[in-house]
């Protein structure tokens, strides 16, 4: 595979550096991760060209937050990250690999909130699973969704979480404010990417 571009970003969190180099043929973002004496190569990878991967992930997501919405299951899960981008590049979802092996997600979608339908697009979905967290790759997922959103030409992006504005904040979000969501209050948030 042949490397195009020069090193575009340099990311840190926590005890890990992440180098983000594009691979053309793949749209693929190349990491090297170091934490401690380990080397870790991870790529963060569009779902819909790595379909083996696809189940495993969408277990993820749907036993985080499907479960608790009626009408969804695991196969809505499996369709929503087989979905390829359109024009706009949404919605796009990227999966962090290690050694073949999914490390964490993040999805760049048109609507996440239903009480703010007038705010486009949106960083959702973010989820590295508890044994494979501290690492890094949350950072890294959300750092190649906003590099897409960038390329597309979008000037805000948004989110809203919980409990984790304060991983938000030390990556340059700011809080808009406070919604409710299914019945709990949220942190709605975004990054200006002018």
């Amino acid at each position: 595979m042949g490397v195009s571009g020069d090193c575009a970003s340099l990311w840190s969190a926590a005890t890990v550096r992440h180098r983000s180099i594009r691979l053309p043929e793949q749209r693929t973002l190349r990491t090297t991760g170091i934490q401690g004496n380990s080397i870790g190569i991870v790529q963060l990878i569009p779902s819909h060209t790595i379909p083996g991967l696809i189940p495993a992930v969408a277990g993820w997501l749907y036993n985080e937050w499907g479960r608790h919405l009626p009408g969804r299951s695991p196969e809505t899960a499996e369709h929503a990250l087989r979905q390829e981008p359109d024009a706009r590049g949404l919605p796009t979802t990227l999966i962090a690999v290690e050694d073949d092996e999914p490390m964490g997600v993040a999805r760049l979608v048109e609507f996440d909130l239903d009480s703010r339908p007038d705010l486009s697009p949106w960083l959702a979905s973010v989820f590295v699973p508890e044994g494979k967290r501290s690492r890094g790759t949350g950072t890294l997922v959300c750092s190649g969704i906003v590099e897409i959103a960038r390329e597309r030409g979008f000037s805000t992006l948004y989110l809203f979480t919980p409990d984790r504005a304060s991983f938000y904040e030390r990556q340059g979000w700011s809080v808009m404010g406070h919604e409710r969501h299914r019945d709990k209050e949220v942190t709605l948030m975004k990054l200006e990417l002018d």
